[in-house]
């Protein structure tokens, strides 16, 4: 028996790719599955595919709750759908991410590829934390990416504002930022019985960046996609590792290539920096923003 069965795990990004294979792999294992993703049609294919593995299982039916995670309304709206409808939660994993190739801001103001991948992720967690910690012990997941080795993080530039804008390294600091942020949650909860890990899931065929206008960067990165990357299917691995592995029950603040702990690059390990995530963190959590706003 693995950690996840009986338990329940809430997945964003679930309605395709790795996302919806991860929720599918831990479906057959016995968690109740909640799928977040943006797209209804999507989402409600994607929820009967996960229902079918989950009743051949014997498993609890899954769950689909929708959500733009760059509207902070709109993860306002997840966070307080997943209080009202789950007394526990054991497992978040942070799936959902992207990039693309042309700066574009979110209505908020935030760079996308920065609002997708760290802001969104941040704002997630820190506003179920508080299921995690009853229902410990729980594990938080970040999916992260090897490409964070091709992006050293400019505090004082994280929307990429200054100069050229490049797609890709913007993506790579995005990811190290992900990856520093984990690292620092996990020592603020070390002792709460809520680990934190960061998990590269290899190169994988997804749709990530196939909206992106026809740049050469997207090109080069759709070529090199449909030519290098391994299946979805291989792609949930990690995730389902991190999920339900019992071994890891006391593992935290680490990063994983796939099933393999390895250190992440040196400037995402920086302590210093991790810390100045962890509190710039604090800044997005709209929950507290709301809470304010009812006073």
């Amino acid at each position: 028996m693995g950690f996840v069965e009986g338990r329940v795990v809430l997945i964003t990004g679930a309605s395709s790719g790795i996302g919806l294979e991860t929720s599918r792999e831990l479906a057959r294992r016995g968690a109740q599955v909640v799928m977040a993703a943006r797209n209804r049609e999507r989402g409600e294919q994607a929820l009967e595919d996960v229902r079918r593995a989950a009743a051949t299982a014997g498993s609890p039916a899954p769950d689909l709750l929708l959500a733009d995670l760059t509207d902070p309304d709109a993860i306002a709206f997840l966070i307080e759908r997943v209080r009202s409808r789950y007394r526990r939660l054991h497992v978040l994993i942070n799936n959902a991410g992207g990039f693309v190739a042309r700066r574009a801001v979110t209505a908020e103001g935030f760079e996308y590829t920065y609002a997708l991948n760290v802001v969104a992720p941040i704002r997630l967690t820190l506003g179920v934390l508080g299921r995690l910690r009853k229902s410990r012990p729980a594990r938080i997941i970040n999916v992260a990416s090897q490409a964070h080795a091709a992006g050293a993080l400019d505090l004082d530039d994280l929307q990429m504002e200054r100069g050229r804008y490049r797609g890709f390294v913007q993506y790579a600091r995005s990811k190290t930022a992900l990856i520093l942020w984990t690292r620092a949650l996990a020592c603020e909860l070390r002792k709460s019985g809520v680990t934190v890990n960061a998990v590269h899931p290899g190169w994988i065929k997804t749709a990530m960046g196939a909206s992106n206008p026809p740049t050469a960067t997207a090109a080069v990165f759709r070529f090199a996609t449909a030519i290098l990357a391994r299946p979805q299917i291989v792609g949930a691995r990690g995730p389902v590792y991190l999920a339900d592995d019992e071994q890891l029950q006391q593992t935290t603040g680490e990063y994983y290539f796939v099933t393999h702990q390895r250190a992440p690059a040196a400037h995402a390990r920086d302590s210093e920096i991790a810390g100045r995530m962890l509190e710039l963190g604090r800044s997005y959590d709209v929950s507290a923003t709301r809470q304010r706003e009812r006073k």
